[in-house]
């Protein structure tokens, strides 16, 4: 069935769609609140180094190279499956995204959740683990405490968009299926009801043997032997009941 086809299938079947539509309607209207929002949740960091002054340093070389080296590190560690695999199992959202600048010292964090809370949660976790991070590491390394790059805070983990991109996904998933099943079940009714009506037009006449419904046709006369009596051609009430009189007493009539 072409476009046409279908097109003509849907105006002549139109008490089959309507229906359907107004379901599909009512599931649009009806499934939109209960899909939650996501929050867009998004934190910014910076490293900086320590308050003692490079030249009255005496400590080893730092294990991350520059301040440039412990923003790419601690970008890594953040990334990792186990850090994820950590938040995950604390009730967190693992599906974050860290990102450093190139060539700088500053660090955005990223996430969506279902939940503000949970998401500004995961934000501070983080926060937390980045400053863990660089102490443990130094420190193992021998860099004083007064010397370490340190981590501070330029925007705190906070919401910053509403995203309504899946209510309005699956609204549209709703309406595209409930068009479709209209659409399929107008086309299949108008394909029973045409083969139907085929299928009496081609109906032979000779099936029809028996008297049509409301017919008042007498049935045919019977003798007292149940055969069919034949009435003679003429008016029978000219007929002689017992013969010619004439034959019976071995006469001709003149």
């Amino acid at each position: 069935m072409d476009a046409w086809g279908i097109t003509l299938a849907v105006l002549r079947r139109w008490f089959v769609v309507l229906p359907v539509l107004l379901v599909t309607a009512a599931g649009v209207y009806l499934v939109g609140p209960g899909v939650a929002p996501e929050y867009v949740v998004r934190a910014t960091w910076m490293l900086v180094p320590g308050s003692t002054p490079v030249e009255s340093r005496v400590d080893g070389p730092n294990p991350y190279g520059n301040i440039s080296g412990a923003a790419g590190a601690v970008e890594v560690v953040l990334s990792s499956p186990q850090t994820r695999q950590q938040l995950g199992d604390s009730g967190l959202i693992a599906t974050y995204q860290i990102t450093a600048e190139s060539r700088a010292t500053i660090i955005h964090m990223t996430l969506r959740a279902t939940s503000a809370e949970v998401g500004i949660r995961t934000g501070e976790a983080l926060h937390d683990l980045a400053v863990e991070e660089l102490s443990s590491r130094q420190s193992g390394a021998g860099v004083r405490p007064e010397v370490q790059y340190g981590l501070v805070s330029l925007s705190q983990p906070a919401v910053i968009e509403v995203v309504t991109d899946d209510r309005t996904q699956v609204r549209a998933l709703v309406a595209a299926g409930g068009l479709v099943a209209a659409v399929v079940l107008a086309a299949l009714v108008d394909g029973v009801i045409l083969k139907l009506r085929g299928r009496r037009a081609a109906r032979p006449a000779g099936l029809d043997d028996g008297p049509e419904p409301g017919s008042t046709a007498a049935p045919p006369e019977t003798g007292p032997t149940g055969r069919e009596t034949e009435v003679p051609d003429g008016d029978p009430d000219d007929a002689e009941p017992y013969g010619d009189p004439a034959s019976r007493n071995g006469t001709s009539s003149p």
